[in-house]
């Protein structure tokens, strides 16, 4: 994109010359021609302002998420070498995404070789020239540069080939069990070793994941770890709140070719976030 470009903060709206950019936050183009968005674009006017002559925009809508980050974030970088933009070219990210995983992505070289702008919080960004990067949803051909970009942390293995992740009401939000623990034991029964991603490096993830071969737990982020399977078998099993029903995952899956299998359990409140009970059997 080239001219006068203003990128929004909180979620990454992107205006040029005044024009939303259908797509630059995964907004419905239909939206594009509403009177709204040039209102918006007039207001980003009042806020301070943070200026760069070019940049690659790195910030999602989604950017403080662990399975976006793995599937739409760091394939970006992937395609920005590959399609050999210039190396002296910032990127642009926010704050939630470094608060988030700016610690997880140590020991790799994602953001290495490349000046990295953090867009500070009611700060409007400023361009002349800005590179919107979509490598596609669930995009396989640039899975293999991803992972091959992440080193497995040395010595670390998981106990079992088959993994539960625990999901923990501190690192998520929503989608826990109230009997999660009953849920740990009847896995580790089966066999299952029982691992808590939220606090692992990429490279620890990299190092458990890479070796799994079927990954379960409750629906969420932490399953975006088969991911490091692209190349091998895999079966997801995924415990899913009737309150939430998704084609992520089962589209994930497919794309990779792995196996698949969702069960579907009552939560125990209304809203898309609530606990669910699952049931021993």
């Amino acid at each position: 994109l080239r001219g006068d470009i203003r990128v929004a903060p909180g979620h990454p709206l992107v205006f040029v010359n005044n024009r939303f950019v259908p797509g630059s936050a995964g907004f419905n183009e239909d939206l594009a021609y509403s009177s709204a968005w040039k209102n918006y674009a007039r207001r980003l006017m009042g806020l301070p302002t943070i200026r760069v002559d070019r940049a690659i925009l790195l910030r999602d809508f989604w950017d403080g998420n662990y399975w976006h980050l793995l599937h739409d974030i760091l394939p970006k970088l992937v395609m920005a070498e590959a399609i050999d933009l210039d190396p002296t070219i910032p990127v642009v990210v926010s704050a939630t995404l470094m608060n988030r995983h700016g610690d997880r992505m140590s020991g790799t070289n994602f953001l290495k070789g490349r000046t990295v702008i953090v867009q500070p919080e009611k700060h409007t960004l400023c361009c002349k020239e800005l590179f919107l990067l979509r490598p596609g949803e669930f995009a396989r051909h640039w899975t293999p540069g991803v992972v091959a970009r992440i080193p497995a942390e040395p010595g670390l293995t998981s106990s079992s080939r088959y993994i539960y992740c625990r999901r923990e009401a501190d690192s998520s939000i929503g989608r826990t069990a109230d009997n999660s623990f009953e849920i740990e034991e009847i896995f580790r029964a089966a066999g299952f070793a029982v691992v808590d991603p939220a606090p692992m490096t990429l490279g620890q993830q990299k190092a458990i994941f890479e070796q799994a071969e079927v990954i379960a737990g409750i629906n969420g982020a932490a399953l975006a770890n088969a991911l490091f399977r692209h190349d091998k078998p895999l079966t997801i099993g995924a415990l899913i709140s009737s309150n939430l029903m998704s084609t992520t995952l089962p589209t994930m899956a497919k794309v990779f070719g792995f196996g698949y299998a969702g069960f579907v359990v009552p939560p125990v409140a209304d809203g898309p976030n609530s606990p669910i009970l699952a049931p021993p059997d």
